[in-house]
């Protein structure tokens, strides 16, 4: 601590000068963790948001005596961003240890996944293991994954839990959302009761919204409760008596309810009649657990999980929640949906010192900052874009529908538009769409009608190989075209620089796919008349902002970007674009279209 400390008060700013706007970012962030309040940050691409705030949480962790930093992000690229910045400052001689957290699926080792010792080499006498392997590790300082799985091969041990264990010994802890605000995915050793001097440093926050309500919310299924007693059929009379006790509580509850009507929606509180049930069933299920009795039961083991994250869901309950019912003749499912997380999330801010969320798209200011749990005391600042303007071209097709009703007569235009677009000059291309059934029906019309342009194209079952060998063929070639989905992992936390993407498409204003949920958000908060811009609007524009955000990565950086759809043209979406779009120009031709894209790459 005292290496680290000594080397964190005499640590420079890594780069002879800040880009403009991660001066003022940093100092804003010192100045919040310091007064203990949050920090909401819109920046725009290229300002060097990562570096913007760890380098002032380091400045003040000396200051402060903070305990740990977490560095939370929803994705791999989040998490490798954040290494290799800690990395860039190691090479300013920073002493610091930092430890990367993996999903125990993707860092499992053994042959099989299952957490038993019966069954994992790596989970037999771990503690036996864990000094030699903790010793081995602490040699480095940067437990990164790689670090991690080569030292559990070496003393075959969990690498998942070798990774938690290392986390006591680091100063920043780099992990996903639900390590800090998941219930049933805590980190307990830090948060299980009170407050510490932890910092929170939020990346991509606009994730954060709709991540916060998936990991409060919980259900349970009929069908469910009878596989699982068909699973253990003779061997847990107890725990089948009381499957047997909800499955019965499961069917009146059906029974009751129309089957008219697909989705119920008839209470404010959680269901109370199986509350009573689940925990005996916990209760029980603890006690063969102790005993080890149920290790085989891999399926039992899961529903326990499951039955108890339910409970921890209900004991969090409030006025943001919804109890919905939805049914068909053979089964039932009972959710337990958050609708407004803003309470949670005030709750489990409170457990740190600092909290800093920040993002390109981080529009409108009121909406992030209620719901991801800011209340009157937070800041919120939102940075300008600190590259030439005229290396960023933008224009919206203001004659074109996308609507759902529309989309067929408006195929032909659309495909138009991307034929001219790509073909205006040699480049990598990603045009971008809301929902695969919408890329599937313009894929299918050009490919019939343009021949000459080849391309490729995002699928919803791509594996994480598939989807770094797309990302890498953009960065090594020239000449590329995809076709690829918003909020998708091609539109969000990727760095294309200079030719490896010079443009993008975004058909339609990004809304969500209508469905019961996002119905239950607009009801909520019609109250406040805010009702369909929380439920789809807002989400929508930030898949849009996120997507373009691709195009413009450094300040060396040209690009174009189209958004097809007449809507952007409105009063309620053009004051939801962020300063540097506000030049954009209206086409409504090709003709209009290739005019635009020659005089633009003319002027670059």
């Amino acid at each position: 601590k005292r290496k680290r400390n000594i080397s964190i008060e005499s640590l420079q700013f890594p780069f002879s000068e800040y880009r403009k706007g991660q001066r003022r970012m940093a100092v804003e962030v010192y100045k919040a963790i310091k007064e203990n309040t949050d920090i909401f940050i819109q920046a725009p691409t290229g300002i060097g948001k990562t570096l913007g705030v760890i380098f002032p949480s380091l400045k003040i962790y000396v200051e402060k005596d903070i305990d740990k930093i977490f560095f939370l992000t929803a994705k791999t690229s989040g998490k490798e961003i954040a290494q290799k910045t800690f990395n860039t400052l190691r090479e300013k001689n920073l002493s610091i240890k930092t430890v990367t957290l993996t999903a125990k699926e993707k860092i499992c080792i053994n042959h099989i996944f299952s957490c038993n010792s019966e069954d994992c080499v790596y989970a037999k006498n771990y503690y036996d293991k864990l000094n030699s392997a903790l010793h081995a590790a602490y040699k480095h300082d940067n437990f990164d994954r790689e670090l991690i799985e080569r030292i559990a091969l070496q003393y075959q041990i969990c690498p998942f839990e070798l990774s938690l264990d290392l986390s006591l010994w680091a100063d920043v802890v780099i992990c996903d959302y639900n390590y800090v605000y998941d219930p049933t995915a805590y980190l307990k050793r830090y948060f299980n009761e009170s407050s510490g001097n932890y910092i929170f440093l939020a990346d991509e926050a606009h994730n954060m919204v709709d991540r916060s309500r998936e990991m409060f919310s919980a259900q349970i299924m009929k069908k469910d409760v009878l596989e699982l007693r068909k699973s253990i059929k003779g061997q847990f009379r107890d725990i089948d008596e009381i499957l047997n006790q909800l499955n019965k509580e499961l069917l009146k509850k059906r029974k009751e309810l129309s089957l008219e009507d697909k989705i119920h929606v008839n209470q404010k509180q959680a269901y109370i009649e199986i509350l009573s049930i689940l925990k005996k069933f916990v209760t029980t299920c603890e006690k063969y657990l102790i005993g080890q009795r149920i290790n085989k039961s891999q399926l039992l083991v899961n529903y326990y999980f499951e039955y108890l994250n339910y409970l921890k869901i209900a004991d969090i309950y409030n006025e943001g929640f919804t109890t919905y019912f939805e049914v068909d003749r053979n089964n039932i499912t009972v959710k337990q949906f958050c609708i407004d997380p803003s309470e949670i999330m005030k709750k489990i801010n409170s457990k740190a010192l600092g909290r800093v969320f920040f993002s390109a798209s981080l529009l409108p200011k009121d909406y992030y900052t209620y719901l991801l749990g800011g209340n009157e005391n937070s800041k919120y600042i939102e940075l300008k874009s600190p590259f030439p303007q005229k290396n960023f071209g933008i224009a919206v097709a203001g004659s074109v529908s996308t609507k759902y009703k529309d989309r067929e007569y408006t195929l032909s235009e659309i495909s138009q538009l991307i034929r001219d677009f790509v073909k205006s000059r040699k480049g990598n291309y990603f045009i971008y769409f809301p929902s695969y059934q919408y890329l599937a029906l313009v894929k299918e019309y050009f490919m019939l009608n343009f021949p000459d342009v080849t391309f490729l194209s995002q699928t919803i079952n791509m594996n994480e190989s598939e989807r770094d060998n797309l990302i890498n063929i953009f960065r090594t070639e020239t000449g590329v075209i995809a076709f690829a989905v918003m909020g998708g992992v091609f539109a969000e936390g990727i760095d294309l620089v200079g030719e490896s993407l010079i443009g993008s498409i975004i058909v339609s204003v990004g809304l969500p796919q209508i469905c019961y949920e996002r119905d239950l958000i607009k009801i909520f908060f019609s109250a406040n008349s805010n009702g369909f811009e929380y439920a789809y609007r807002f989400p929508g524009m930030n898949r849009v902002l996120q997507a373009a955000g691709r195009v413009i990565r450094d300040e060396n950086d040209k690009g174009f970007v189209l958004l097809i759809d007449k809507r952007f043209l409105q009063r309620s979406y053009r004051s939801l674009m962020p300063e540097h779009w506000r030049h954009f120009k209206e086409i409504y031709s090709s003709e209009s279209l290739t005019n635009c894209l020659t005089d633009f790459w003319e002027r670059c």
